[in-house]
């Protein structure tokens, strides 16, 4: 357990090092908040391409349909920055030498990946709630703060945490036996999507089970209607723990 902890504490270290325990949060704050901001501006901007003589009615969103729309627009560069953060934590160690450094000391490998898991999940759901912090705060003065229930949005948050880290998990999974930091990083994406779109053209019938009705629960949580979340949370949390579990067994089989 102390070397564990003695992992952890080197992670973090080299967030700090690297200035990615300060990137990635400010990193989330402008892609998140960019989608209220834009959403206000959007009316004014149709307006002005529009001839002056022209007549159109664009109905305002509410502030809870705004925020609940965030998620949405995470899936895409969100997890993309992401992917970049972590793709070559293990990978780009290997390639330099620092694992093999690292693994000569008394540290197992499942230590040395849980460690590794552990440290960016926990800066990935700092930044997170940072960033729907700061964009919670700009939807509520763009548009109607009474609009947004504050507790939805946090249960909402905590749903979508489990995706995140899923991300997490897969991008740290391709690192544990993928030398090429640029090829696991691509990996992970191409996997993340298929594990996120492809059930929903399988099976066009379903109680929502998948991972991707998660995210659509944490959105229809906070404009306020009523979801069913338990089993793609079981689902997302078991996709999780077999990422990691066979990233740990995997980097166990490598010659580092």
């Amino acid at each position: 357990m102390s070397n564990y902890f003695s992992m952890l504490k080197k992670e973090i270290y080299e967030f700090i090092k690297m200035h990615k325990i300060l990137i990635v949060p400010i990193s989330f704050i402008f892609l998140m908040i960019s989608h209220p901001i834009g959403m206000k501006l959007l009316p004014k901007i149709i307006k002005n391409g529009l001839p002056k003589d022209t007549v159109i009615h664009i109905p305002i969103p509410s502030a809870a349909e705004v925020l609940s729309t965030v998620f949405g627009k995470f899936e895409s560069l969100g997890i993309i920055i992401l992917i970049l953060v972590s793709m070559g934590t293990i990978a780009g160690e290997r390639e330099k030498g620092v694992a093999a450094m690292v693994l000569t000391k008394p540290i197992n490998r499942i230590t040395y990946f849980i460690s590794k898991w552990t440290a960016y999940s926990l800066l990935t759901i700092l930044s997170f709630i940072i960033g729907m912090i700061a964009t919670t705060f700009y939807t509520a003065n763009l548009f109607d703060k009474n609009q947004i229930d504050l507790s939805n949005v946090t249960l909402a948050i905590a749903l979508y945490i489990p995706i995140i880290l899923l991300v997490i998990s897969i991008s740290l999974f391709f690192s544990s036996f993928i030398k090429s930091s640029i090829l696991s990083g691509f990996l992970s994406f191409v996997a993340y999507l298929i594990i996120m779109n492809t059930p929903q053209f399988l099976f066009t019938k379903h109680d929502s089970i998948f991972p991707s009705d998660l995210v659509t629960n944490a959105n229809d949580l906070i404009i306020g209607k009523s979801i069913i979340f338990i089993t793609p949370l079981i689902v997302v949390i078991l996709l999780n723990l077999l990422f990691v579990i066979l990233g740990g067994y995997l980097l166990n089989k490598q010659e580092i």
